[in-house]
């Protein structure tokens, strides 16, 4: 399962938050930040703001993985565990367990 690409990426001012709360690992916050977007979404939009919110974070794992500081095989597991959370959170799942348990998943490189 790949995100749609042509769905896009968040806000600026949005994408930032979301920015810092995944280079803190900080899954509470990124639940906190998607519960919000979805909130102020019409109500037939909030399928499409999870799909922007999870394709930023794949955008953050995808320049990971260009940045050459991840093996390989790792870099493709960051990659899975996105979309992962990204299938989790579509079937309903609870969007803080799903967001902490990838940020468990999620291997930043060290330097």
């Amino acid at each position: 399962v790949d995100l749609p690409l042509s769905e896009g990426l968040l806000e600026d001012a949005d994408l930032e938050e979301v920015s810092e709360a995944f280079a803190a690992k900080d899954g509470a916050a990124l639940a906190a930040k998607l519960k919000d977007l979805k909130d102020d979404a019409d109500e037939a939009d909030v399928q499409l703001v999870r799909k922007r919110f999870f394709k930023t974070l794949m955008s953050f794992v995808r320049a990971m993985m260009l940045g050459g500081k991840l093996p390989r095989h790792q870099a493709f597991r960051n990659v899975e565990a996105v979309e992962d959370a990204f299938r989790q959170s579509e079937r309903s799942m609870n969007d803080e367990a799903v967001l902490s348990f990838l940020m468990d998943r999620i291997v930043f490189p060290t330097s």
